[in-house]
């Protein structure tokens, strides 16, 4: 199990169309958020993916 880092809008056209990698909108941990280095990060739980 691993988790995407990215937070995605849920609304633009991509996003509804369930290509989040497209979002318009997404905020990257690490480039746009801070927090990746963090010991404790909190995540939405469909930011967990089955790998």
């Amino acid at each position: 199990m691993t988790i995407d880092l990215n937070i995605y809008c849920y609304k633009c056209y991509y996003c509804l169309k369930d290509q989040k990698n497209m979002c318009e909108n997404k905020e990257p941990f690490g480039i746009t958020k801070n927090g990746i280095f963090s010991e404790y990060v909190a995540v939405l739980v469909f930011s967990f993916m089955n790998c």
